[in-house]
């Protein structure tokens, strides 16, 4: 069974040129201030949980889980989205979605 490309080897795929500069406009956004790596990586979950980029969502939160960043962390940003900017459901389907890529 291969393993599934993430969307930045996909775009890779079709053009190396732009996903690089993809990833240069990345990096050079999360360095342009003074937050932490993992607060720069709750931002960026709790942003694809509101867009309901659920392939996004789940590439970050293993890798991040992986990396170190405690799954109760991923779950309290999502959490904290109720009633802010997101319904009980969505965030419920987040959280799923967490659950999907992560051990319990």
């Amino acid at each position: 069974m291969s393993k599934q490309k993430s969307l930045n080897e996909y775009l890779a795929a079709v053009d190396p040129d732009v996903a690089a500069s993809f990833r240069a406009l990345r990096g050079s956004a999360q360095k342009s201030g003074d937050l932490s790596s993992e607060t720069l990586e709750l931002i960026t979950l709790a942003s694809f949980a509101t867009a309901r980029m659920e392939l996004a969502f789940k590439g970050h939160a293993k890798r991040a889980c992986e990396n170190g960043l405690p799954k109760a962390s991923v779950q309290h940003a999502v959490v904290t989205l109720l009633g802010a900017s997101l319904p009980m459901a969505t965030v419920v389907e987040t959280l799923q979605w967490l659950d999907d890529v992560t051990p319990a």
